[in-house]
């Protein structure tokens, strides 16, 4: 299995450019090049790539352009989003084995995750990638499964060709850490002290963050929440309302939202999480805004499966939030409510930092006041380069 020496190469790889005009014989028929040709436009593509509109070489932020395209359903009204798949796909085991001989082309998650597979193990190989294409309404027209596999495998930048005549909204500079996350938070002290108490956190490892936004940028997330299109999700120890914003119909129009979630599965912020859990390589597998109204509460339950989440980063936005209203945080030493160690106040731009492991119990006490109480988790997983060497 490749090691983190891997990422040069990687890197490497994904830099280079083909020159070559893709050759199509026709919709349906198969593709005469190495890698998978993943374009939901095939005819749109092959005309505008042969004709003499202009174009513009670019290059992009993966991890940037990546939050911006994937988030919503562009592979079937049936399908999720592309960031859905790849963050719940087992890419691991696919990328293994994966052959691009079986690739079928049919709109289904075990045939987007096999094209994704194959570009990894071509990336892997150092195979030439085919830069992306932004269309002329701005829209990224072909290559989200490249995209989905250089993002998988950490490369830091892809190519483009831009036919927008530079007005596509995906083209905006990468959100960064500055604009987004308190200054207290991404002082270097701050991470040290927030390190050392996290890893003294009991009954098991979690940090309590006074501060996590920057004040003015917490407010609007705090405004564009109460919008969102909730869904009521029900399980046996909880029922909250929540809007995944890596799967979501929402359009990416530069909101404070679309922000957050590009710093979210930005590098920087994954270093930050990193450095104040003294962790490896993380990476994102949601960025969820849960909503829950008067009389809602969620039970004991420690989130723990093998292979699952790692950590999670519980972000609250809930102004002048008080004890009457209730919606505290709680942790437990067990699944004993009698085991109750700590309670946290979701009081606003606050957040909880927690390791998930079989000990780290915690629920939710009812919410008692007229308010919903709002909150956004980002949950991490340890983050293994694809397994490409069967």
């Amino acid at each position: 299995m490749p090691n983190e020496t891997d990422n040069a190469s990687l890197t490497e790889a994904g830099h280079r450019v083909s020159a070559r005009t893709r050759v199509l014989s026709d919709i349906t028929a198969e593709v005469e090049i190495d890698v998978p040709y993943c374009s939901q436009h095939i005819d749109e593509n092959r005309t505008i790539l042969t004709s003499g509109r202009p174009r513009v070489p670019r290059r992009l932020l993966t991890a940037s352009l990546w939050s911006r395209t994937s988030h919503r359903g562009c592979w079937g009204a049936d399908l999720p989003s592309p960031s859905y798949i790849l963050a719940n796909s087992g890419l691991l085991k696919v990328a293994a084995n994966a052959d691009k001989n079986g690739i079928r082309y049919t709109n289904t998650t075990a045939d987007h995750e096999l094209r994704i597979a194959c570009i990894i193990r071509a990336i892997q190989r150092g195979e030439v990638i085919d830069p992306l294409v932004i269309g002329i309404d701005g829209s990224l027209l072909d290559g989200m499964h490249r995209l989905a596999a250089l993002y998988a495998c950490n490369v830091p930048e892809v190519d483009v060709l831009d036919f927008s005549d530079g007005c596509s909204t995906l083209l905006r500079p990468a959100v960064s850490l500055d604009e987004v996350i308190a200054p207290c938070l991404r002082d270097t002290d701050t991470t040290d002290v927030l390190r050392e108490g996290f890893a003294k956190g009991r009954p098991y490892r979690h940090i309590f963050v006074s501060e996590v936004f920057a004040t003015a940028f917490a407010e609007a997330v705090a405004v564009e929440i109460e919008g969102l299109d909730w869904m009521l999700s029900t399980t046996e120890f909880y029922e909250q309302y929540e809007v995944s914003l890596i799967d979501t119909e929402r359009p990416f129009d530069n909101s404070a939202l679309d922000s957050l979630r590009e710093v979210a599965m930005s590098p920087a912020f994954l270093k930050l999480i990193s450095s104040v859990t003294g962790e490896g390589q993380l990476e994102v597998v949601d960025v969820a805004c849960h909503r829950s109204t008067t009389g809602q509460q969620i039970g004991i339950h420690n989130d723990f499966t093998p292979e699952g989440e790692a950590y999670r980063f519980t972000i609250h936005l809930n102004p002048g939030w008080t004890v009457s209203d209730g919606g505290l945080f709680l942790t437990f030493a067990s699944e004993d409510c009698a085991a109750m160690r700590a309670a946290y106040l979701p009081a606003m731009n606050s957040a909880l930092l927690f390791e998930i492991s079989p000990a780290s119990f915690h629920a939710v006490t009812e919410v008692t006041g007229m308010r919903p109480r709002y909150s956004i988790v980002i949950s991490f997983r340890r983050r293994k380069l694809p397994d490409t060497s069967g």
